[in-house]
């Protein structure tokens, strides 16, 4: 069966591959009213994780932020089915990293760097381009996906163009074996999702309740003593991305795991106040707090 979906899969990547882009939003509409009036997909998660994080919020702010987020929702798995068979030129100018520059006097003193990111607007373009927009070497460390198949097709696709991807379990091997060596690393982490193992997760403050986040990221940066910036991808129109980078707020060398910790999630707040539809609210990332 799972190869079978691979299959699938595989169809979908070379159909999408003759898909403009203007045809690609009028699927996406389509498609947006399938799976959100007919089909139902999470829509019970998506709205109770949205009250939740904005309980004294109007039902109507509540209800806006809902509708735009299945909108961009749709966009982004069809960009992201879209981006692996898109030329990586292609998608460089609609995915541009804004200010490069600001980690050029790393690169130059061959100074390792980490970046965090989340799952706000097109995360999925990142590993296609921004190898490209760097100098430094990209390790993307990612959760694998369940269908093997799958997830080794993705992770080949993506393990080109100055981009190596390690699955979450191999990151402390990697890291003792082989980050130290040249071209000189950018670790990248997406850490905003609920941990799977609680005992791997802190406590931090993320709109005005205490959450547990995914804490080995930190740690990881704390051991390396690297300097640590947040991209922020924002979203200019439908298919077109800025990444923004920023430095992690009030973060030095002295700095513990839980500042670290808490200098991310507040970033991500941040984001996610200016733009709460673009946030990814279809997980069920406070199933320790509430019942889906």
């Amino acid at each position: 069966m799972r190869l079978f979906s691979f299959y699938i899969f595989r169809c979908l990547i070379i159909l999408f591959r003759f898909i403009p882009f203007p045809l690609l939003y009028v699927l996406s509409d389509f498609l947006r009213f399938i799976l959100k009036n007919i089909l139902r997909y999470r829509v019970s998660v998506i709205q109770k994780n949205i009250d939740y994080c904005f309980p004294d919020h109007s039902e109507e702010y509540k209800e806006d932020c809902y509708q735009q987020f299945y909108k961009q929702f749709v966009d982004i798995l069809l960009e992201s089915i879209k981006g692996l068979s898109t030329p990586e030129a292609v998608l460089a100018k609609r995915y541009k990293l804004k200010n490069p520059e600001l980690l050029q006097d790393y690169y130059e003193d061959q100074k390792p760097i980490a970046i965090y990111t989340c799952h706000y607007n097109n995360w999925e373009w990142g590993p296609l381009t921004m190898g490209r927009q760097m100098d430094h070497h990209i390790v993307g460390v990612v959760k694998e996906l369940t269908n093997k198949h799958i997830n080794r097709f993705i992770i080949d696709g993506r393990s080109k163009n100055n981009v190596t991807v390690i699955p979450t379990y191999k990151t402390a091997e990697y890291l003792s074996q082989d980050f130290n060596k040249p071209p000189t690393k950018c670790l990248i982490f997406i850490s905003d999702q609920r941990p799977s193992d609680q005992s791997k997760g802190i406590e931090v403050s993320f709109f005005d309740k205490k959450i547990i986040f995914d804490h080995k990221s930190a740690e990881y940066i704390k051991s390396l003593d690297l300097p640590v910036y947040n991209a922020n991808v924002h979203r200019l129109r439908r298919g077109h991305y800025e990444i923004e980078l920023i430095p992690l707020a009030n973060i030095n060398g002295n700095s513990t795991t839980q500042e670290i910790t808490n200098s991310y999630v507040s970033n991500l707040e941040e984001l996610i106040s200016l733009s709460p539809s673009s946030w990814l609210w279809t997980h069920k990332r406070f199933k320790d707090y509430i019942t889906y």
